[in-house]
């Protein structure tokens, strides 16, 4: 029977799926998302098929389009990789019921190993060494919980049935904080899994990562394929992967791989599979199954020979395994190092174009990646851009007991480098390709468990980053940081110490210090006494709701004397969260907080929709473009032309653009002629992000941007164009319905005067120009369907400190293009459009304003004397005020006394107090707080007010209570609600009258 094979990921796996289709004579066709129509993997393939839009969720994660694809090319097997929905028992079924073959085990096995106390009975039947622990999940009785505990021994852990990654999991030590601990797991694995199952397991304190391959065929045989070891792991993500796991017992490693075999067996298991366990003191614990294939499965292939994706394949397509254990044989030794798509200064997501690509040369040097020169990495997905894996094997390299090679190397000199040009570098100043090396410090197994020392690593050619484990309400840890830092503050040869939530960067002289070093005094200082600080000091540590490190929203509720609707109420106007702790053991939480970072909700997979499709809209010769459910489009003029398809000739070189499912979308941008002042793309920014040195990035008036989104019939949210002190010049490429909200800066379209908070019709050549800002400071620009850059981190908003977000990460300039996104719906708005009364609304910026403030946790500390200083004086914004934060001039405002602090993580308008005695407000693109004591915290909807305000105008604070604060919320909140209903009136009425005022 002859197979085809649809092959549901991108990236290196596309490319390593399509090699063993090859090999094995399958033809194959590629599912590519629109961000992947032209990659490589895209182009090579046999055929390809565009199955949505960039975003996973509408593309990659979208299991009826997959399925459709599947139909429509023809193919009967569906491989996924891994990632996406290699895991989804559900997407396992889908296949399964459309007759078609899932490349993979039964959904259910993949449902029996995805709940982890299954998993984990099962293996305990299968006689499979599992860490002690509770014979199930926890039951809702106190008592029993601690008698479960009790007999297990402390520490333990508490777990989540559906965690992963790190999450869903918390560590006791004593028995005193069990019943906290499971209160807090069971909370957030209700908020973030969806399933408040718990059990409980003893905590290891220094394990090490191992796990096994195995391949199982339909016919009742099943081999392992050996170790492997894992330990190596960053934010709980593999970046360095051996095998065989060094030092581990090969006797031991084929007794528990007899049972897990034997556990496949029973549960019918089917093709690749990794069974992972904690290793420590000789002793192997599992602790999950992965039902997939794994990244870091070349480093097996190396040392056994054997074709992992191929025999998936084959296994598949009903053929038996073909060899025994007798078969598999074992040589030498390989290592894998993961390529990340990172800035190497920070470590975070770096999308853009790879402007160099090197790779390294070795003899045996295996490389398997999807990057090239010119490939533009997207922002929409994991940015892993492949592995590098290194064999030892032969004569010549025997290998010690602790994994090391005790022969010669290869004579050929392997380069272990490569280099992908960052932009981002060269304004920072970092070299290219610098190697980012492994110094020092205890294994991480990476599952939430911390380190018992710190990992050290090279931030450039003068700089250390020194990481220790995240620890959950640990004030003596960031004690310990923070004497480190202390003690290095003044050394010789040491140029800046920046403390941070769970590390510590250093800059050096590289004449003083060398990495080794440096690394060496600060171990020196981590394993110091820590001295005592004094009773009166305040302690402010950065953690998320129900995160690992912190409480969840009704235990911070709770200590606030609050209920949790009345706690998140208050806080909804941050993006970060903080809390506060005296300094003396026992002392109970309190402070502030804002609301949790953005979390994914549950994925619903869309089941398509029965009937016409879901609109029409018209093409310019007369035809129509239909959207079906799956959001697929076809000409319904021509409905041959559904399916592109593209096959390549035996010997022909393959074609640029294959054959592809054509989905619709729009082609119209908006040209900057001059952006004035300064003028970015900007939605409601990325909170959450700023315990990671990421600035929200919003809008600055927030409130005048949802309006005029709302104006165009857009959603809220979408992005838009933030203008200051106005002063630019638009020319729009395509007709588009737009409307200028904020600042009224005397805008006209072709010479026709468009005031601030109207909706125009633009049409494409027409221009749109404005002068400086009469009153006000920003102006906004919300086009319908809103602006369509790509987003970053979940918002498409520019963080100009960062470069990323937005148009290519910077500001707006003369000769830029923005392009325009397709709009949901057609926005109704008649030919003349409407407008709002912006001055019997009150939507015009005042000159000054009252500015309403929250007291923080030190305002009682600054005395009635500053207080009412505060209160009671007219502060002057002066012209160094800028998007991070707004400088003010006024009285001094200095204390007698220092104030001694440990501060972390701020909410957007927080009021600060240097000790030159002039105020401060961090806003939107600030990332740190700076360490000194704060006044308050500006309310949410005076933050709008506040952008509005011109440098050199005068601002008032006054301070007000929680129900106040609350109530000026919900008004705020309100007058939006009975807006949109006005607004949908106006635009209704300039329909059907033609009214344009």
């Amino acid at each position: 029977m002859t197979r085809k094979l649809l092959i549901a990921n991108r990236g290196e796996i596309a490319l390593r799926i399509q090699r063993a289709c090859r090999k094995l004579g399958i033809p194959h066709v590629q599912a590519c998302s629109q961000a992947d129509q032209d990659a490589r993997y895209v182009r090579e393939a046999d055929q390809s098929i565009c199955i949505g839009p960039a975003r996973a969720r509408d593309s990659y994660l979208n299991i009826p389009a997959l399925v459709y694809a599947a139909r429509a090319t023809g193919a009967d097997m569906i491989h996924p990789g891994y990632g996406f929905l290699s895991e989804n028992a559900d997407f396992a079924a889908a296949v399964e019921a459309e007759g078609l073959v899932f490349v993979g085990p039964p959904a259910s096995a993949i449902l029996a190993m995805g709940n982890k106390v299954r998993a984990r009975q099962a293996m305990i039947a299968a006689g499979v060494p599992c860490i002690p622990g509770s014979p199930g999940p926890l039951p809702d009785d106190v008592a029993e919980i601690r008698r479960i505990a009790e007999g297990i021994g402390y520490p333990v852990i508490v777990k989540a049935s559906g965690g992963g990654g790190g999450r869903g999991m918390r560590v006791v030590q004593v028995e005193a904080d069990l019943d906290e601990a499971v209160a807090l797991t069971r909370e957030e694995a209700r908020t973030a899994f969806g399933n408040p199952e718990l059990y409980i397991e003893r905590y290891l304190t220094t394990p090490r990562h191992v796990e096994l391959q195995v391949l199982c065929d339909g016919h009742g045989n099943a081999v392992h394929l050996g170790d492997r070891d894992c330990s190596m792991q960053r934010r709980h993500q593999k970046v360095i992967e051996e095998a065989p796991a060094p030092g581990v017992s090969r006797a031991l490693i084929e007794r528990v791989a007899a049972r897990c075999l034997e556990a496949c067996k029973t549960m019918g298991y089917r093709g690749a599979g990794t069974f992972e366990f904690l290793y420590e003191n000789d002793e192997l614990f599992f602790i999950e199954m992965n039902t997939r294939l794994q990244v870091e499965h070349p480093v097996t292939e190396m040392v056994t020979g054997i074709d992992i994706v191929a025999a998936q394949l084959r296994i598949a397509m009903g053929e038996p395994l073909g060899l025994t254990q007798a078969d598999v044989r074992f040589t030498g030794h390989a290592i894998e190092c993961r390529i990340n798509a990172e800035d190497p200064a920070t470590m975070l997501p770096s999308p853009g174009c790879v402007s160099e690509w090197q790779p390294p040369e070795g003899e045996g040097l295996r490389v398997d990646t999807h990057l090239h020169e010119g490939y533009q990495v997207p922002p929409h997905y994991d940015l892993a851009g492949g592995e590098i894996h290194r064999p030892w094997a032969g004569p010549r390299h025997r290998h010690r007991p602790d994994g090391g090679c005790a022969g010669r190397h290869p004579r050929r000199r392997h380069r272990h480098q490569y280099s992908v040009a960052n932009p981002a570098d060269a304004r920072r100043g970092f070299p290219r390709g610098r190697r980012r090396d492994q110094l020092s410090g205890d294994e991480d197994e990476g599952r939430g468990r911390g380190m018992s020392g710190p990992v050290f690593s090279e931030l450039g050619e003068a700089a250390l980053l020194c990481e220790y484990a995240p620890g959950a309400l640990d004030l003596d840890r960031q004690r310990r940081v923070w004497a480190v830092a202390s003690g290095l503050a003044g050394v010789p040869g040491v140029r800046e110490v920046v403390p941070g939530m769970n590390n510590l960067a250093v800059v050096y002289d590289p004449d003083a210090f060398t990495p080794a070093t440096l690394a060496d005094r600060i171990k020196a200082l981590w394993s110091a006494p820590v001295p005592d600080t004094a009773g009166g000091r305040v302690h402010e540590i950065a953690v998320v709701y129900g995160g690992e490190a912190g409480p969840d929203l009704a235990a911070l509720a709770e200590a606030a004397g609050m209920t949790p609707a009345e706690f998140a109420e208050l806080h909804a106007s941050g993006d970060y969260t903080v809390y506060a702790l005296g300094s003396q053991p026992g002392s109970r939480l309190s402070g502030r907080a804002g609301p949790a970072p953005c979390r994914a909700a549950p994925r619903r997979d869309p089941s398509p929709r029965r009937g016409r499709p879901r609109h029409h809209r018209r093409r310019a010769d007369g035809g129509a473009v239909a959207h079906d459910a799956l959001g697929l489009a076809h000409d319904r003029a021509d409905r041959g032309g559904l399916l592109r398809s593209h096959r390549r000739p035996p010997g022909a070189a393959c074609a640029r653009r294959p054959g592809e499912i054509q989905l619709v979308g729009g082609a119209g941008v908006i040209e900057i002629v001059s952006a004035g002042v300064m003028a970015s793309v900007r939605d409601l920014g990325r909170p959450g992000w700023r315990n990671l040195g990421v600035g929200s990035s919003g809008a600055m008036d927030a409130f005048a941007l949802r309006i005029g989104n709302m104006m165009v019939g857009n959603p809220q949210g979408l992005a838009g164009v933030e203008f200051t002190l106005g002063g630019f010049r638009l020319h729009f490429r395509r007709d588009t319905v737009f409307a200028l909200t904020g600042a009224d800066a005397g805008a006209a379209l072709d010479g026709v005067p468009v005031p601030a908070w109207w909706v125009r019709h633009a049409r494409a050549g027409q221009v749109l120009s404005a002068q400086m800002a009469g009153r006000g400071m920003r102006s906004y620009l919300a086009v319908a369907g809103g602006i369509g850059v790509a987003p970053v981190m979940g918002s498409r908003a520019t963080d100009v400190k960062g470069g990323f977000g937005g148009h290519e990460g910077r500001a707006l300039q003369a000769g830029d293009l923005l392009p325009l996104a397709e709009a949901e719906e057609p926005p109704r708005i008649g030919p003349c459009g409407f407008g709002l009364d912006a001055g019997r609304l009150d939507l015009l910026p005042a000159p000054e304003a009252e500015i309403r403030f929250i007291p923080a946790k030190e305002w009682d500390i600054h005395g009635p004397v500053l207080q009412e200083r505060f209160t009671s004086s007219a502060w002057v914004l002066q012209p160094d005020s800028n998007r991070m934060g707004y400088r003010l001039s006024g009285p001094d405002m200095r204390r007698d006394a220092p104030l001694e602090l440990l501060s972390h993580g701020i909410l957007p308008g927080t009021i600060q107090l240097p000790p030159g005695g002039q105020p401060v407000i961090q806003l939107n693109d600030a990332n740190t707080c700076g360490g000194y004591p704060k006044l308050g915290v500006v309310i949410e909807p005076d933050l709008s007010a506040l952008a509005q305000v011109r440098l050199g105008a005068r601002i008032c604070f006054r301070a007000v209570g929680r129900d106040e604060a609350l109530a000026v919320r919900t008004g705020r909140e309100t007058f939006i609600a009975r807006l949109a209903a006005r607004i949908a009136l106006a635009r209704d009425y300039s329909m059907r009258s033609g009214w344009n005022g």
